[in-house]
């Protein structure tokens, strides 16, 4: 079976919850991925149709 392993690191942050949303918000901002002008949020609302709970 393969796989590729991945590692992220980053600023320390107590909330793993806002940590995560960090690094998405780097990740997005170094490549769009095709959608420009988007935070992770807009996305997110794309893919589950407006809902993001």
């Amino acid at each position: 079976m393969g796989g590729n392993e991945w590692t992220g690191i980053g600023p320390y942050e107590k909330d793993l919850a806002v940590a995560f949303r960090q690094a998405q918000e780097q990740e997005l901002a170094k490549d769009d991925q095709g959608f420009p002008g988007q935070s992770i949020v807009d996305l997110l609302r794309t893919m589950t149709g407006g809902s993001t709970s």
